[in-house]
């Protein structure tokens, strides 16, 4: 019998291709969906989204038990079951992307065709459902985009977006096509099945890097805005990299062949020209955004 942390990948890995774990782009992936859509009718239904599931399985460098192979085309099935969020019995794109969050998202190992060994909340939607039914504030069944902009703005926080959701005109783009991609059902409002979509795409997106120097930014003024007046100057910058530079020193004396890092009078002097770049209105600090761009210099240029 195979591992259960094997037939978790092999599940996972069955429609890599589609949203997570595969094509990289929209585009990829609406050219990936028409290969599987062998009949041409815009979407998914069960037999073709096992028969493009089985030949996944079948790419394998080392072949399944068919036991094994059961068991995953189960989950599979289970999945398009779950992602059928409009109960049409056939997945759009979309629809077909959310079952791949939930196949490789799933609480259980798929070990066992044995209904016992299945969890009950294979999917996590009963955690969804409570989420939705607590951000369901005026208590109408669905949440609208200003509840879900509410919820979003305190999953800011621990994504290290705060301050940014309403204001950066970027950001507030990326959220609106957010929610538009995980309305299904085009109906302007979020079930808990599009709530659970959402949360998967936009944690996908943020392990990508998305948003990546508004967190950083927020990270340097939480850690170095000593007088907290909500930015930064240079002189709090170059108590930051003193600081660093402390720990570079008692790293060298513990490990003396550690790979050589660039002198702090050299790092200062680029961020110098860093921060005069980044401070758009002359005033010899750096709010949040302007931190921000500073930051993607620091992360797209060599200190």
């Amino acid at each position: 019998r195979a591992p259960k942390r094997r037939l978790v990948a092999a599940a996972g890995v069955a429609l890599a291709g589609l949203g997570i774990a595969g094509a990289a782009d929209r585009e990829a992936v609406h050219t990936l969906f028409e290969s599987i859509d062998t009949n041409s009718d815009g979407k998914l239904d069960l037999e073709e989204y096992l028969a493009y599931a089985r030949s996944k399985l079948e790419e394998r460098l080392f072949p399944l038990e068919d036991s094994d192979r059961d068991r995953i085309l189960g989950a599979c099935e289970r999945a398009f079951l779950a992602a059928d969020i409009d109960g049409d019995g056939a997945l759009s794109e979309r629809e077909a992307e959310f079952a791949d969050y939930l196949l490789v998202n799933a609480k259980g190992t798929h070990s066992s065709t044995d209904a016992e060994e299945i969890p009950e909340d294979e999917f996590n939607l009963e955690s969804f459902k409570q989420m939705h039914a607590e951000k369901d504030e005026n208590k109408d069944g669905v949440i609208d985009k200003d509840e879900w902009m509410k919820a979003m703005r305190e999953t800011a926080h621990n994504w290290g977006w705060e301050g940014f959701v309403d204001e950066d005109p970027e950001m507030v783009e990326w959220l609106d096509n957010l929610f538009q991609r995980a309305d299904v059902t085009d109906d302007g409002s979020m079930c808990p099945k599009e709530v659970q979509y959402t949360a998967y795409m936009g944690e996908r997106m943020r392990k990508r890097g998305a948003f990546a120097d508004r967190t950083l930014a927020n990270q340097i003024l939480g850690e170095y805005d000593k007088n907290a007046d909500g930015k930064i100057d240079m002189s709090e910058i170059e108590e930051g990299v003193a600081q660093w530079n402390n720990k570079r020193e008692q790293l060298k004396e513990e490990d003396p062949e550690a790979e050589s890092q660039p002198e702090r009078k050299s790092i200062v002097e680029k961020l110098r020209d860093f921060f005069a770049d980044a401070d758009t209105d002359d005033d010899k600090a750096l709010d949040r955004f302007e931190l921000a761009r500073l930051s993607k210099r620091i992360m797209t240029e060599e200190l």
